[in-house]
């Protein structure tokens, strides 16, 4: 009889564990974008990139963004912020229940001025 309790509970516990992990069938992404000199950048825009799906999100003002309930499989994320060259990072794999790591790290943009000179007659 006592067997035959823990064999029920066992069996239970085993069933709950499936349909726990059968009901996680997304992932994520995460990070957090610095700038050259280390520190944060916060409002930065963040385009993660699946096929032809775009999700935009911000980064908090701790410069760390998540992108949850994303479907497995291959992904690009796109960084941009006011006054940086933007970034891509690709073949970022997202696997159900796991957080795939996509730190990003601006450059500076670089400043550029036209200038134009008419000659006169």
């Amino acid at each position: 009889m006592k067997s035959q309790k823990i064999a029920g509970v066992a069996a239970i516990l085993i069933a709950a564990g499936l349909s726990i992990s059968a009901a996680i069938s997304t992932g994520s992404i995460c990070g957090i974008v610095k700038d050259p000199s280390g520190a944060v950048v916060p409002n930065a825009v963040v385009k993660v990139i699946h096929g032809n799906r775009v999700d935009t999100i911000s980064t908090n003002k701790t410069g760390q963004f998540e992108a949850a309930g994303l479907p497995s499989g291959q992904y690009a994320v796109r960084v941009e912020a006011k006054g940086f060259s933007p970034t891509l990072e690709s073949n970022l794999m997202v696997s159900a229940g796991h957080k795939t790591e996509a730190d990003a790290s601006l450059l500076i943009q670089p400043l550029t001025e036209e200038i134009t000179v008419l000659a006169g007659n």
